[in-house]
């Protein structure tokens, strides 16, 4: 698919391609309930060369995203709207029940109720019957994507070391929880965060 995407982003330019990835949530918020930078970056050089901009529109080169991030663009993906993303539903006292807990964020429409459609039947087939089968759990059915960035790095025997993503939400028609796993530094192809993704879904 990078063939695909390299393309298209060529066509588009990265200024476009980026725009649509902000409104997504990449680089977006710097932190998350203050703890701790959860923005990655889009570098924004309309004048990069072809090659430089063919990198960054696979998710490669000066592009950098957080499995935070990783997880809103998934979930906006399934549902069109942008949300705030929350680490807790609320906070328990051990008495009382839940303190703190607000309703569901509604969120910004950031793509249509078309694109929005579209974007389901493929990251769901990405789990039916695509690259993402290991992620699929027994019950209900999710929706998500594979992706594989390269380090640059390589062990002794010579393999190159990858960061393996699964990333995705959990029912797909209906999404409770957006979940991105990252494998650092995975020597080759691993199933990790696949099988990692469907245990959380599980779970």
């Amino acid at each position: 698919c990078n063939c695909y995407f390299i393309k298209l982003g060529l066509e588009l330019g990265l200024d476009c391609v980026f725009d649509t990835a902000e409104k997504l949530g990449i680089s977006r918020d710097k932190v998350l309930y203050g703890v701790g930078d959860c923005a990655g970056s889009l570098p924004r050089a309309s004048h990069y060369p072809p090659s430089m901009t063919a990198n960054c529109v696979i998710g490669q080169g000066d592009v950098l995203v957080t499995p935070v991030e990783a997880a809103r663009m998934m979930l906006c993906a399934a549902t069109g709207k942008c949300v705030r993303l929350r680490a807790v539903l609320g906070f328990y006292d051990g008495r009382t029940g839940l303190l703190d807990a607000s309703a569901r964020e509604e969120g910004e429409r950031v793509l249509s109720e078309e694109t929005t459609e579209k974007m389901r039947i493929l990251l769901r087939a990405c789990v039916e019957s695509g690259t993402g089968k290991k992620a699929a759990p027994s019950e209900k059915i999710a929706g998500g994507k594979t992706a594989t960035a390269q380090t640059g790095r390589f062990t002794d025997e010579g393999t190159e070391l990858n960061h393996i993503w699964f990333a995705g939400v959990y029912p797909i028609d209906n999404p409770e929880i957006a979940v991105a796993v990252l494998y650092d530094d995975a020597p080759g192809e691993s199933p990790c965060a696949k099988e990692a993704f469907r245990a959380i879904c599980e779970e």
